[in-house]
């Protein structure tokens, strides 16, 4: 499926690139929403964000039905002056059958991002659409940010994909209008309906179980690093079990210690793009809270598909 690039000097113009991709590749656009099958995501400018807000269908004048609890977004994350978009930035996406990534570069160092689409995952009650961004729809601390190998912290907003292990070894609650949480999926399991951010209660997680895989890399053999697949589950209401919602086709958790962000892994038929979750900053690779001054995602990063030249 296409790749594109380019360069943006406003939000608009990153909505009009992201838009223009997903319809040019079997999307359809109604009013800020595209759509295909039973993905619906309003794209929209607000204020000094682009947000991301998932559905489950459109009413008559093309707003959401069935939304996810808060939108996500690219953009200014807390107050932290220093992580504010410079413009102009350069904007990568990558469009495949089920999943759409967009990433944008800025400040030199600097990446934010945004994903959504259908998880393959058979059984699901739920529509499996997903919706994930760098920022948070609400912030629990404005201004930090927080990384780690295995636990996205949930004190504070954490700008990788489906990261928190904090709600599976918290609690099940209900989701609610408060999250600030960065990524959600329609699951329809235990009479729930999204699962994404709120503190301790019904949390997504991709990196429940590649968390233990990425401290170890890379390894101390040949200096490689192995793309962990990006498996999703959430905490089951009983039973002390969790179940797999997503299986991402098309993006892989990766340690990138010896990768610069931008670098192409080819793997036999398949090449994979690395970027970094915000910032690289190898003298702290394991990441850290920026509440500590130190400005950087560490060698947390993942690598997206890629089909460009």
């Amino acid at each position: 499926m296409p790749y594109t690039s380019g360069t943006a000097n406003d939000l608009g113009a990153i909505k009009n690139a992201i838009v223009s991709a997903c319809t040019s590749n079997g999307w359809t656009g109604a009013g800020n929403v595209v759509y295909k099958g039973n993905v619906y995501v309003n794209i929209a400018v607000v204020g000094a964000y682009l947000t991301f807000q998932a559905g489950i269908g459109i009413d008559g004048n093309n707003n959401l039905t069935g939304a996810q609890p808060v939108p996500v977004r690219i953009g200014q994350i807390g107050n932290m002056a220093f992580t504010a978009l410079t413009w102009p930035l350069s904007y990568f996406i990558h469009v495949q059958v089920d999943e759409i990534y967009l990433v944008i570069n800025y400040n030199v160092d600097q990446y934010q991002w945004a994903a959504f689409g259908q998880s393959t995952v058979q059984g699901l009650p739920g529509t499996g659409v997903w919706c994930a961004a760098t920022c948070a729809g609400n912030f629990y601390i404005p201004g930090y940010i927080s990384i780690a190998p295995d636990s996205g912290n949930s004190y504070y907003p954490c700008p990788a994909f489906f990261y928190s292990t904090q709600g599976i070894n918290g609690g099940v609650g209900s989701e609610d209008g408060n999250s600030y949480g960065n990524a959600f999926i329609h699951h329809g399991l235990d009479a729930r309906t999204w699962s994404g951010g709120t503190y301790n209660n019904n949390i997504a997680s991709g990196i429940y179980g590649a968390g233990v895989l990425q401290k170890v890399l890379p390894n101390i053999w040949n200096s490689e690093s192995n793309l962990l697949p990006i498996q999703v589950c959430i905490p089951r209401t009983s039973g002390n079990k969790v179940s797999l919602v997503a299986d991402m086709q098309h993006s892989r958790y990766l340690r990138i210690d010896n990768y610069a962000p931008g670098d192409i892994i080819t793997l036999g038929p398949d090449r994979w793009k690395v970027y970094p979750w915000w910032k690289k900053v190898s003298a702290y690779r394991d990441g850290t809270t920026t509440s500590t001054g130190i400005e950087g995602t560490g060698t947390m990063g993942w690598a997206i598909r890629y089909d460009g030249p």
